[in-house]
């Protein structure tokens, strides 16, 4: 199965990628090791969004980048209960141009993701219902991004990143009343946006 989304988003990218690479070498700081930390969507402050620490080494006007992110629910309302955890693995690198308080970056990750969701649900005559999946994720991004740079030590900033996605796992759906299981192979590929509207708080070294 494959789940398009935002075409005409995806040839912007490519058209300021393009644009940016003519700006030449940034001169913002000769600070060369970046921490990245948090994930805070200003559109959606009740979602549960992913939290992470991310570091990036400078070289001029190029930097290569890592992340590790996690995103984690544990929920119970009536009879329905959610439990979901995730992680992400980045590496990748990325260009950069300063334009005074401003700066503009554009690049490409490659990414690994383990993903464990259960939703349980007891319905009549004591039948309860268990969906377990078990999955992995893996995949390249290319990313455009804003930051806003406070001063030489802290900056804040925000990315937009065009997802290409193979995932893979078992989902497990089994019925306590009947005692039975029944095992699906999940095999996708998916093209999506990652969340618009994340904040990121970096720390310059």
């Amino acid at each position: 199965m494959i789940k398009k989304n935002g075409k005409p988003v995806f040839w912007f990218i490519l058209f300021m990628i393009s644009n940016i690479g003519l700006y030449g070498q940034s001169s913002y700081s000769d600070k060369k090791h970046e921490l990245n930390l948090g994930y805070l969507n200003i559109f959606n402050l009740n979602t549960n969004a992913k939290f992470g620490i991310g570091y990036k080494y400078h070289f001029s006007n190029f930097a290569v980048r890592s992340a590790l992110n996690f995103n984690f629910l544990d929920i119970q309302i009536d009879d329905i209960s959610k439990d979901f955890f995730r992680y992400d693995i980045k590496v990748g690198v990325e260009s950069q141009k300063d334009i005074d308080k401003l700066q503009f970056f554009y690049g490409m990750d490659l990414f690994y993701s383990k993903i464990y969701d259960s939703n349980s649900s007891h319905y009549y005559f004591d039948n309860h219902y268990v969906e377990y999946k078990n999955l992995y994720e893996f995949g390249a991004c290319p990313l455009i991004g804003l930051k806003f740079i406070i001063n030489k030590r802290f900056s804040v900033s925000t990315e937009e990143c065009l997802n290409f996605i193979i995932r893979k796992g078992i989902a497990e759906n089994t019925y306590t009343q009947t005692d039975e299981t029944i095992v699906t192979k999940i095999s996708q590929t998916i093209i999506n946006l990652s969340p618009a509207g994340i904040l990121t708080l970096n720390i310059h070294l």
